[in-house]
């Protein structure tokens, strides 16, 4: 069996510090990946659930403001804008796409859903309203 002379320690050592090195700096890596990752998506859905919060909240003030004027067919999509009568309720972001909308209205009940996907994430971001006005 042979000895390792002093060379032989060294380079040992400079070895070992190197895989440690190595190991630690790619597990600090790998952790700072993840959590910008997980920021993105806390950003991405706060931008999403923020559009929702607009859309539900503009609509809701149309229809308690007409009651049964409301007019589904004024209702539209067009590129990433959801217009009421030909005025912007919101411009959502570049995250979400938005998808058909339905408005029904049916005995003094107006029930509107307006999809809204993002592809990055598998939640349910669409906008249900429900509202049925107080007849007179």
């Amino acid at each position: 069996m042979r000895k390792l002379n002093n060379k032989g320690y060294m380079l040992v050592e400079i070895i070992l510090a190197s895989v440690i090195a190595f190991g630690v700096a790619y597990f600090i890596i790998d952790l700072t990946i993840k959590l910008k990752n997980k920021n993105d998506d806390f950003f991405v859905e706060t931008q999403v659930v923020t559009d929702r919060a607009i859309i539900s909240n503009k609509l809701m003030d149309y229809l308690k403001e007409e009651k049964d004027s409301f007019d589904c067919n004024s209702l539209s999509v067009q590129d990433q804008k959801i217009l009421y009568k030909g005025t912007v309720i919101d411009k959502v972001n570049e995250y979400a796409v938005i998808g058909t909308k339905q408005c029904d209205k049916e005995d003094g009940q107006f029930i509107i859903t307006i999809p809204l996907e993002v592809k990055q994430q598998g939640k349910d971001y669409n906008v249900y309203i429900n509202y049925r006005y107080a007849k007179q």
